[in-house]
């Protein structure tokens, strides 16, 4: 079980539940983490997402962190959260209408590009001239190509 404090929300109380989102801002490099009803969504294909990174946006990047619950409330408002895993993170995501994502491949997280398969276990950049699709044969005239 993992445990973040998030906030401050003067309207969490301890039991809630629902979908971890953290709004990570590029330019300063500060974090916000919300706990909504609904999950993060991407932002160019529109599909929920638990967990990873959905995409950015005006410099601010939305990442996924599953679902979690307050079990703690500070005075200040800030809520200490838990995640949520096996039995009673399916149970939650039924609960909140989202069961399809208990079983949902975990989006990528966008410093995770060096973990993306490759084809021929090969980085795109790293691939024989003959196996780029955007080769200068490709693209030239068969009579500029020769030259």
């Amino acid at each position: 079980m993992t445990t973040r404090w998030i906030g401050p929300d003067p309207l969490l109380a301890v039991g809630d539940m629902g979908f971890l989102v953290e709004n990570y801002n590029e330019s300063t490099g500060g974090s916000q983490f919300f706990l909504r009803d609904t999950p993060a969504y991407t932002n160019r294909s529109h599909e929920p997402r638990l967990s990873g990174w959905c995409g950015t946006w005006n410099n601010i990047g939305t990442h996924g962190h599953g679902m979690a619950r307050v079990i703690r409330v500070a005075r200040n408002g800030r809520a200490l959260v838990a995640s949520l895993e096996g039995e009673e993170l399916a149970a939650a995501l039924e609960e909140f209408g989202y069961p399809e994502l208990m079983t949902a491949e975990p989006a990528m997280r966008k410093h995770d590009h060096d973990h993306i398969p490759r084809p021929n276990g090969r980085h795109p950049a790293n691939r024989r001239s003959s196996e780029r699709p955007n080769c200068n044969d490709d693209v030239l005239p068969k009579s500029a190509a020769g030259r």
